[in-house]
């Protein structure tokens, strides 16, 4: 009794352990299959998206690094205001977002289709078309990897800002009392410069155009990179305003005590932080309270930036975004 006792102890054991290891090798082979069926839709995806853009690409085409939408209509917005100029000239109807995370995302906004993409879509579906003109608002590492070894028959036209540009130390100020953020962002300018001594020492330089904001803003960069770049291949545009929703109107004398600021406070840039002071300063004048002020944006900085309004009654303080026909309005 006792041998078949142990025997069958024996017997339900390696029946136990054969089982276990069946179904860890199915696990196994499941997950496989599940990685490779992924690799499949992502070539499939690919080949999909190359095509599609491919076939998409004609004359004028806007490339940015971010691109507003319906849930985030500050995200460049004033690109979007420009690609809409071109939009209603029939110049151009796509824009390109090259996100390094996306292989492949379609989308529209206020009538615009955007694609989302990675560099290496962005790269093969630029591969032997010929007569593009590429218009980049935000040169990153993404987009720059996506067109540079396309350039021999098609035109670049770069649109530049200052931060995707400006060495760290022309931002210094944004880092004040924070040495690990200036630590970092020390090394984000390694990388930016490197980018750009690329761009400026391009195989065919010829066929780039870079325009700069302001006089000012073309003068440093061309200093801060020591580069010598020909003036025809430079221009300086002041950003875009669209004249026929923003048209001048003569307001009534009255209206001068209706203050309102519209920004981001995502940085130091924005000055936010001076238009604070200068609202406590105001406040100790006779007249202040004759005057209204409307306060509208968001980013990191808001809550310090405004903090010190909260109490005055004349400040309307609002934590959002307002779209071109809210601030035509």
């Amino acid at each position: 009794m006792l041998i078949l006792k142990k025997a069958f102890w024996r017997f339900k054991t390696t029946i136990k352990t054969i089982f276990w290891k069946f179904k860890t090798i199915l696990k196994k082979i499941y997950w496989r299959l599940k990685k490779l069926i992924k690799v499949i839709k992502y070539y499939l995806n690919k080949t999909k998206a190359i095509n599609t853009i491919k076939n998409s690409l004609d004359g004028i085409v806007f490339l940015s690094n971010i691109y507003p939408s319906y849930d985030n209509i500050y995200r460049n917005m004033f690109v979007h205001s420009r690609v809409k100029a071109f939009f209603n000239k029939g110049l151009v109807s796509n824009v390109i977002v090259v996100n390094p995370f996306k292989c492949f995302y379609l989308r529209e906004y206020e009538g615009i289709n955007i694609a989302e993409i990675n560099s290496v879509i962005l790269k093969q579906a630029l591969k032997d078309i010929k007569g593009l003109t590429l218009c980049v608002h935000f040169l990153n590492r993404s987009i720059w990897d996506g067109v540079k070894d396309n350039l021999e028959n098609n035109k670049l036209i770069i649109w530049v800002h200052g931060a995707d540009i400006q060495p760290w130390w022309r931002r210094k100020f944004n880092y004040e009392n924070n040495d690990v953020e200036l630590k970092k962002e020390k090394k984000n300018s390694e990388k930016r410069m490197e980018l750009w001594k690329e761009v400026f020492n391009h195989k065919y330089k010829e066929n780039i155009h870079i325009v700069f904001v302001s006089e000012y803003s073309k003068n440093e960069a061309f200093e801060d990179y020591g580069v010598d770049w020909p003036n025809s291949n430079c221009s300086v545009i002041h950003n875009y305003i669209n004249i026929d929703k923003f048209n001048y109107i003569k307001k009534p004398v009255e209206q001068r005590k209706k203050i309102l600021t519209i920004k981001s406070f995502s940085a130091k840039t924005y000055a936010n932080d001076i238009t604070q002071k200068a609202i406590i300063e105001l406040s100790k004048n006779k007249i202040f309270d004759d005057l209204e002020f409307a306060i509208y944006g968001d980013g990191a900085r808001f809550e310090e930036d405004t903090q010190l309004l909260k109490n005055f009654k004349n400040v309307s303080i609002n934590k959002k975004f307002l779209n071109s026909d809210e601030i035509a309005a």
